[in-house]
C-alpha cells in the first residue's frame, strides 16, 4: 500500500477530526479573505470616490481641505471662486469639460450641492462608472432636486415630495430655512458607496435664488454696492457673449444660462493628459484671482497612505485570524497522533522507518490543508456573488477587481507552507516515543 492510499484511508478513518480541522482552517481563511476584501473595497471606495477628472479647482486653500469639502462634503468652505474665473477656464482651448460645484446649504444633516447636468453626465466613480438615475429624471427647473440614494432611503422620500433646505446646515437640525422656496423631488440616484449617496443636487440657479433674499436688511451703501456689482456682472456677461460669438453650440448655451456670481469649486477634464501639469501651474499662477488646482486622485492616494495605521490594523487582524486557525490545526494533529500511538507503533514493528511515518504525517497535513484552501476559495467566490448586491446597498462597499488579489494567493500558499512547518512539532514528539510505548496495553 503506497503512502497516498494510506493517507487517504487514515483521513477517512478519522472523518470527524478531519472535518473539524478542515472547518477550522476554512473558517480562518474565509475570515482572512473577508478582511482583505473589505480592506481593498474601502481603499478603492476612498481613492476612487471621483475618477475621470484631471483637476479640481477652488479658492486658494489647502489641497486636502479643497478635496474634502468638494468630494466628500466634509468641512466648511472658506472662500469661493468667481464665476468669471470659472468661465474663463471653462472656455480654455485645452479643457474638454468642467463641472461647477456650489455649496452652502443642507437638509437634515445632508449637504445640498448646486451643479449642472454636466455633473451627472461626466462625474464617475470607481474608474468608469457614471451616476445613474434609478427613479425619476434629472432636474430641469430651479425648484427641482435630485437625491442621493442614502438621502432618499434614510428620509423616506419619494418622487413628488416637497422638501425645504436650510442655509449652512450640513449636520444636526436645520436653521434659517428657505421655507418660501420648497424643492420638488424629481429623481433618485443609484447607490455608489460614495459621498454622492449623502447629497442633494439642485441647479446653480436654485442655489442662487435661495440666497437672493440674503441682501435684505443691508445698509443702503451695501445694497448699492451689490447692485453695482450685479450691473458690472451683466456687462461682463454681454461682453463675453460677443467675444465668443460663433463658438460651439454647447458653449453658447453655457454662456446664456443663468449663473451665480461665485461658485465653491469645479472639476476639470482636459483634452490631453499631457496638459495636466501645465494647466495646473497656469491656474495656480493666475494673477486675476488666487486659485488652487489639485489632482484629486493624487491627493486621495496620499491621504490614504497617511491613514496607513488603519490598513496595518486590518492586516494584523488577518494575521491573528490565520494563526488561530493554524494553531487549531496543530492541536487537532497532536490529539490525533496521541490517539494513533498504537497504529504508529504497529507500522514501525512491521518495518516502517521514522522517515516513512513522517512522510505519512506530512502527506496527511498537506491533503487536509489543500482541501481547506480549495474549499475556502470556492466558498469565497460563491459568497461574494451571493452577497455583492446586498453589501453594496447596505454598506456602500463594491467588490471590484479580480476575485483573488496577490495578497489572497500569498495567504493561501502561506497557509499550506506554515501548516507543514507546524506539522514538525507533533512529528518530533512522536519521534521521542519508544516502540513499546505504543504497543503496551494500558
Amino acid at each position: 500500500m503506497n503512502l497516498v492510499n494510506l493517507a487517504f484511508k487514515s483521513i477517512r478513518h478519522r472523518s470527524f477530526a478531519t472535518t473539524a480541522t478542515v472547518f477550522s482552517v476554512v473558517l480562518s481563511l474565509l475570515l482572512l479573505f473577508s478582511v482583505e476584501r473589505v480592506r481593498r473595497s474601502v481603499e478603492d471606495s476612498f481613492t476612487q470616490t471621483v475618477s475621470g477628472v484631471d483637476l479640481l479647482v477652488g479658492a486658494r486653500t489647502g489641497s486636502l481641505q479643497l478635496v474634502l469639502f468638494s468630494v466628500f462634503n466634509i468641512g466648511q468652505v472658506t472662500n469661493n471662486v468667481s464665476y468669471d474665473s470659472y468661465d474663463k477656464i471653462h472656455h480654455h482651448p485645452d479643457v474638454e469639460w468642467t463641472i461647477p460645484i456650489s455649496l452652502g446649504d443642507g437638509h437634515k444633516g445632508y449637504r445640498v450641492v448646486g451643479t449642472t447636468t454636466e455633473f451627472f453626465e461626466h462625474y464617475q466613480v470607481r474608474s468608469n462608472e457614471h451616476l445613474k438615475i434609478i427613479n425619476g429624471s434629472l432636474f430641469t427647473e430651479p425648484n427641482e432636486v435630485v437625491l442621493g440614494a442614502e438621502v432618499a432611503e434614510t428620509l423616506k422620500y419619494k418622487l413628488g415630495d416637497k422638501i425645504i433646505v436650510a442655509h449652512g446646515s450640513t449636520s444636526g437640525e436645520s436653521f434659517e430655512e428657505h421655507a418660501d422656496q420648497p424643492l420638488t423631488v424629481v429623481g433618485i440616484l443609484d447607490t455608489t458607496g460614495t459621498a454622492v449617496d449623502r447629497s442633494l443636487y439642485v441647479t446653480l440657479a436654485a442655489m442662487d435664488h435661495m440666497h437672493e433674499d440674503s441682501h435684505e436688511g443691508e445698509s443702503p451703501e451695501e445694497h448699492a454696492k451689490h447692485a453695482d456689482d450685479d450691473h458690472k456682472g451683466h456687462d461682463r456677461e454681454k461682453h463675453h457673449d460677443d467675444e465668443h460669438e460663433g463658438k460651439e453650440h454647447d458653449h453658447e448655451a453655457h454662456d446664456h444660462e443663468h449663473h451665480p456670481e461665485a461658485i465653491t469649486s469645479f472639476f476639470v477634464k482636459l483634452k490631453s493628459k499631457t496638459k495636466i501639469l501645465s494647466m495646473q501651474r497656469e491656474i495656480t499662477e493666475n494673477k486675476d484671482e488666487a486659485l488652487l488646482a489639485v489632482i484629486p486622485g493624487s491627493v486621495l492616494s496620499d491621504l490614504w497612505k497617511s491613514l496607513s495605521s488603519i490598513e496595518l490594523v486590518l492586516k494584523v487582524i488577518s494575521a491573528l485570524v490565520m494563526v488561530v486557525g493554524l494553531v487549531g490545526m496543530i492541536i487537532a494533529l497532536m490529539t490525533s497522533l496521541n490517539e494513533r500511538r498504537r497504529e504508529m507503533a504497529i507500522l514501525r514493528s512491521l518495518g516502517a522507518g521514522f522517515s516513512h511515518l513522517a512522510k505519512l504525517v506530512f502527506l496527511e497535513v498537506f491533503l487536509i490543508l489543500g482541501l481547506s484552501v480549495i474549499t475556502s476559495a470556492v466558498l469565497k467566490v460563491l459568497l461574494e456573488i451571493a452577497l455583492a448586491q446586498f453589501i453594496a446597498k447596505k454598506f456602500g462597499l463594491y467588490f471590484t477587481g479580480p476575485w483573488f488579489s496577490a495578497t489572497d494567493i500569498t495567504m493561501m500558499v502561506a497557509t499550506v507552507v506554515v501548516g507543514l512547518v507546524f506539522a514538525l512539532f507533533p512529528i518530533l514528539v512522536f519521534k521521542n516515543k519508544s516502540l513499546k510505548d505504543g504497543l503496551a496495553v494500558k
